[in-house]
């Protein structure tokens, strides 16, 4: 084998172990996002359960302009994104049975969120309250109590507020359900 032979197969091999180093980091987080103009949970899980990032995210306090709100959430999840480079999302849907102008608020803030995770090209799903209820305690309308209650029984995690706990219980359905949906699309 001459150098030229030589060189090309070294070059073709670190090529080789840069894609499958991609492919091994591919799937190594997965978000649960619970939207909230107030607070927003956001739990970020490795692809082995721990916890890489538990957090609430909101606009600063006294903000009353629902625009400047909606704007300040936006960048904080995109910085999250960014850092985390995420398998799989998945955000709590809308729930159907709430009513007022904070619906309507609420509304612009999911809908802000899924157009982000579109236009981004992620994998994401929007999860039901009902279904989220029932893939945690499997009653799909259980109280919050019985949801913290649940989380704690059945992966030993506490939280505090029920938005982070939310917030997890998504990031786990991203993971348990997600992944596999990511091994069907072949991407790792």
């Amino acid at each position: 084998m001459n150098w030229k032979e030589e060189t090309n197969k070294m070059e073709e091999e670190t090529t080789n172990k840069v894609e499958e180093e991609k492919k091994e980091n591919l799937l190594d987080f997965f978000i649960g996002l619970d939207p909230s103009l107030n607070s927003t949970g956001v739990v970020v899980l490795d692809k082995h359960a721990s916890i890489a990032l538990q957090k609430i995210v909101s606009a600063k306090k006294g903000v009353k302009d629902i625009n400047e709100k909606l704007l300040t959430l936006q960048k904080q999840i995109e910085e999250i994104k960014e850092t985390y480079k995420p398998s799989y999302i998945c955000i709590e849907g809308l729930s159907h049975g709430s009513t007022g102008q904070a619906i309507l608020e609420l509304a612009g803030l999911h809908y802000l969120i899924t157009t982000i995770l579109y236009r981004d090209k992620n994998l994401f799903e929007e999860v039901s309250p009902g279904t989220l209820k029932k893939f945690v305690t499997g009653v799909g309308n259980a109280k919050k109590e019985l949801m913290l209650l649940k989380i704690y029984k059945k992966w030993k995690v506490e939280f505090t507020t029920n938005d982070e706990a939310d917030a997890y219980a998504l990031a786990r359905f991203a993971l348990e359900k997600g992944f596999p949906k990511c091994q069907q699309l072949h991407l790792f």
